[in-house]
């Protein structure tokens, strides 16, 4: 049973349902759900499968670096990047 939650696994199901539509109507809806089934495991199951899966997402959008803010050290590189793109350093 596929994870809705699971980006991974709507994907290759995605990917599945594409590669069937062209089948649906020659073949006996009961063949097609066994073909769909396996395909789908190897797509999450296997490596290769998952590698693959993900080679068809986009790639994701990250923010501005300065969006994340994970220790005083970073944050005071963000104040010096701020600094200087607004004119130069601030005094203070």
């Amino acid at each position: 049973m596929r994870d809705e939650d699971d980006p991974l696994e709507v994907s290759a199901a995605a990917i599945v349902d594409e590669a069937i539509a062209p089948f649906e109507g020659l073949a006996p809806p009961e063949l097609l759900a066994a073909i769909r089934a396996e395909i789908e495991d190897v797509l999450v199951a296997t490596e290769d499968g998952r590698r693959l899966v993900r080679s068809t997402r986009a790639d994701p959008i990250a923010g501005r670096s300065r969006d994340v803010v994970v220790g005083e050290e970073e944050a005071a590189s963000d104040d010096v990047a701020a600094d200087r793109a607004a004119g130069g350093p601030r005094h203070r």
